[in-house]
Formats: structure tokens, C-alpha cells, sequence
């Protein structure tokens, strides 16, 4: 029995060309869409891990002792160079 490689190859073969060359345009299709897929799953992953990691440690901002001061320092206009 052949494997499912020598079948493609096989039943491949007896296609004219353009639709040989439109088999090989699908197939770069599939290999394109698995690749963004993983790429996903490894986004997906990657965020998982980051919030799992947050969740452990407690809030990001935990060294900010006064959150009311911190947001008033942030927002104050600060000079920029080269303006007057």
C-alpha cells in the first residue's frame, strides 16, 4: 500500500500541468495557513503564561504606595527640548 505522499505524487503526475502548478499553489496555501496557526497557538501560549505569571505575583503595580499621587506626577506637564 503507498504511503499518502507517493499517493499525491501519484495522482499528481497524471494532472496536465496548470493544474499541476495549481496543486502546488494549494499546497503553499496549507503550508501557509499551519504556519499561522502554530503561530497562534504560540501567541496564545505566550499570553497564557503572562497572565498566569501576573496572577502568582500579585498586581504589577504593587510598588506604587500612593496610586493617587503617582497619577497626578504622570500627568504633569514636563518641558520639552527645543520649545519654549
Amino acid at each position: 500500500m503507498a504511503t499518502i505522499t507517493e499517493e499525491i505524487y501519484n495522482q499528481v503526475q497524471s494532472l496536465p500541468e496548470n493544474l499541476q502548478m495549481e496543486t502546488l499553489e494549494f499546497v503553499n496555501f496549507l503550508q501557509y495557513r499551519l504556519a499561522q496557526q502554530q503561530s497562534k497557538q504560540l501567541d496564545n501560549v505566550s499570553l497564557a503564561d503572562i497572565l498566569e505569571d501576573i496572577s502568582q505575583h500579585g498586581t504589577t503595580f504593587s510598588d506604587i504606595k500612593d496610586p493617587v499621587a503617582w497619577q497626578r506626577e504622570q500627568r504633569q506637564d514636563r518641558e520639552i527640548l527645543g520649545r519654549e
